[in-house]
């Protein structure tokens, strides 16, 4: 029995039927259990889902219970319930085993696994498998190889408690089956495994599809995604026609257990490796499932593959010559690879880093060992590759020939170019119709007549440019010019120039408001204009005291001399905002320099004068004003002012009620004269009156 078990360790120990994937996953001890009819009646496989479970289920056995729920598809109410395990199901004792384990080799696996006293499935203990084995735990290495040959055989299932046959079934009853451990609660308690199964209704299997073939010399390789079957098959059959599909024979006596990988291209693809004895001959394969009650599924399509002889060897270039400026290659190929070779092709680039093209059109023959080509381009790399009868090619080392060359390419043609807002410099130009370019180097200058700085330390390849540049300065375009290089170095003659203009995003410099007065026309103000060379137009806005919105008044166009605007539509007494902005040609505007005020009047002077006097206070650095007046109407007084005999002007205003006002803007050394004026309710003015001024030493 031990040296059965050696036999197929390698293949338990590496793949797992995917019911023992399932219970795995699960942390819980619990049962888990699949169902299955046919005209014996309903068979029932199950398994633990960890060892200790396991354990437990060889120790105490497994009872099974049924309840009938339906007849003819009518739901009963009396559901009778029938223990069909008079007794635990146990696997069977080691004597019973004798005979199976004789024709068996999972048989064999199975009763050591469950009643073995030494786990240990080499007896050559110097292999790397022996330290492999001893690494895991035998509890879990027990259980792991009596689910696997349980799964391979319903027999061996049977033999170690993990399947019945429920002979007393009727097609028109469907059942609810229990089956659990009669573990003491004491010692652990495990739940019940529960299968809902239909007595009249047949699984059917699934055939396998999507296979795939690849031959390499004489193995031929089939792959297929067991994934997509683990919940039905637990191991593959594959047979091989060698009569063009008329009759199939088997591959193997044992089953193909399949062992899925997760990491290749398609995860859960499994390998099955063939060796065939002849070359250039059709065979066909079949592949069939086979699931964990034994059951055999259909067929596969054919799949239909053909053996090639591989070759050994890859062409050699070996000399070239120039005639006439084309380039006559040959190549050396060993004869031995004579029939397995399909033909030839020749590749070029322009560099070995660059992609190769194919020169002939169609194979060459595998007679071949010449090839010329009529169109080369200064710097050549050929490859010779032998193409065999699967496609597969076999390539030649790179050979380099290079052709002698003085010209100059063209100068590029078709150069345009945009700068977006944000700076965006984008320049095209059309490909140079030389087959040896290798690159424009692109240059660059901010004026049309100064000199051209190259701005790429590499050649361009593509034939477009982009770079990113500050908008902020005063020059209104860019100009560009490119120049080709070829593979030889030698440079063309620069492209035209172009002219780029750049977006104007700079707004111009603010005009002045500088000077204000109300007159009996209106209100009128005086501009002193941007220095911005590009105005186009000034906008003057408006708007009153009692307002907080700005009102566009007026659009003067641009003048670079001082500018003056008069606003007539005014009411008397009212407080009016001027303000006044630049727009230039792009329609950026200006930020405002700063408001200024004056309030509309009926400029109507009355004869009333107002008389005041000055009081100078050395001690606190000030001037008292003080004026002196009976009048009910004025609204507010004006107070003027110069320094040194300098010309006089409005100082501050301040209200009708306050009589005095105290000047700290002051200094000594320095002579001040002042003036007032009443402001009246109805818009009108008084006289000014006689000036006063006072030393402040």
């Amino acid at each position: 029995m031990r040296n059965k078990l050696i036999l197929i360790a390698v293949i338990f120990l590496l793949s797992t039927y995917s019911f023992s994937q399932e219970i795995d996953s699960i942390n819980k001890a619990t049962i888990q259990v699949q169902s299955n009819t046919n005209a014996r009646g309903v068979i029932l496989r199950w398994a633990p889902n960890n060892a200790t479970a396991w354990l437990l289920g060889n120790k105490y056995g497994y009872m099974i219970e049924r309840f009938t729920f339906l007849n003819n598809g009518k739901l009963i109410k009396e559901r009778n319930k029938m223990i069909l395990t008079t007794l635990p199901l146990k696997p069977w004792p080691v004597e019973k085993w004798e005979k199976m384990t004789d024709t068996s080799d999972f048989a064999a696996v199975a009763a050591q696994a469950i009643y073995g006293t030494d786990f240990d499935v080499d007896v050559n203990k110097s292999t790397s498998m022996y330290s492999i084995f001893n690494k895991a735990k035998q509890t879990e290495s027990r259980f792991t190889f009596a689910l696997h040959s349980a799964n391979q055989s319903i027999e061996i299932a049977s033999a170690s408690a993990l399947s019945f046959v429920d002979t007393t079934t009727k097609t028109s009853e469907a059942y609810l089956y229990r089956i659990f451990i009669p573990v003491p609660k004491n010692i652990m308690q495990l739940d019940t495994a529960k299968i809902f199964v239909n007595a009249g209704k047949r699984n059917s299997l699934p055939k396998i599809r999507e296979v795939m073939s690849e031959t390499s010399d004489n193995c031929v390789m089939l792959s297929w995604n067991s994934k997509l079957y683990e919940r039905d098959y637990v191991s593959y059959i594959v047979e091989r026609s060698d009569d063009g599909g008329h009759n199939y024979h088997l591959l193997s006596v044992r089953p193909f257990v399949s062992i899925g990988n997760d990491n290749a291209a398609i995860p859960g693809s499994v390998i099955y490796l063939d060796s065939v004895p002849n070359y250039n001959f059709k065979y066909y394969y079949h592949i069939r499932g086979k699931s964990i009650f034994a059951e055999i599924g259909p067929p596969s399509d054919s799949i239909k593959v053909t053996a090639l002889k591989k070759l050994f060897s890859c062409p050699s270039i070996k000399s070239f010559q120039i005639i006439k400026n084309k380039v006559v290659l040959a190549w050396e190929m060993p004869e031995n690879n004579k029939d397995a070779i399909m033909g030839f092709s020749v590749e070029r680039a322009s560099n070995p880093q660059a992609t190769y093209i194919q020169l002939n059109k169609s194979l060459l023959s595998s007679e071949a060992r010449m090839y010329t080509d009529t169109i080369p381009i200064s710097s050549n790399y050929y490859l010779v590759n032998a193409i065999d009868k699967q496609g597969r090619r076999y390539s030649s080392l790179p050979y380099f020939v290079q052709l002698q060359d003085s010209t100059p390419p063209l100068p590029p043609l078709g150069l345009s170019g945009k700068i977006d807002t944000s700076g965006n410099v984008n320049i095209s130009w059309k490909k140079n119709p030389e087959a040896d370019i290798l690159g424009y180097r692109i240059f660059r200058s901010y004026f049309k007549n100064a000199e051209f700085v190259q701005i790429t330390s590499n050649p361009v390849k593509q034939n477009f440019y982009t770079e990113k540049i500050n908008l902020k300065n005063l020059n209104k375009f860019i100009y560009y010019k490119i120049i080709a290089s070829d593979t030889h170095f030698n440079l063309s003659q620069p492209s035209n120039i172009i002219q780029v203009r750049q977006p104007d995003i700079i707004a111009p410099s603010a005009p002045v408001i500088s000077n204000i007065k109300s007159t009996e026309q209106g209100i009128f103000i005086s501009i002193i204009p941007s220095n911005s060379i590009d105005v186009e137009k000034y906008i003057i806005y408006r708007k009153d005291n009692t307002d907080s919105l700005w009102i566009l008044q007026s659009v003067i166009p641009y003048t670079n001399n001082t500018m003056e605007y008069n606003d007539s539509i005014i009411k008397a007494g009212i407080i009016y905002n001027f303000n006044v902005i630049a727009v230039d040609s792009s329609g950026n505007e200006s930020q405002p320099f700063r408001s200024v005020s004056v309030k509309a009047i009926k400029h109507e002077v009355r004869k009333d004068e107002i008389t005041f006097k000055l009081n100078k206070d050395i001690d606190n650095k000030v001037i008292e004003i003080k004026w002196f007046t009976d009048r009910t109407d004025i609204t507010e007084i004006l107070i003027y002012k110069t320094i040194d005999n300098e010309p006089i002007s409005q100082y501050i205003s301040r209200p009708a009620k306050i009589n005095t006002f105290s000047d700290h803007n002051v200094k000594p050394k320095h002579k001040y004269q002042y003036m007032i004026k009443a402001m009246f309710l109805d818009g009108t003015e008084s006289n000014l009156s006689k000036m006063e001024e006072v030393n402040y030493e």
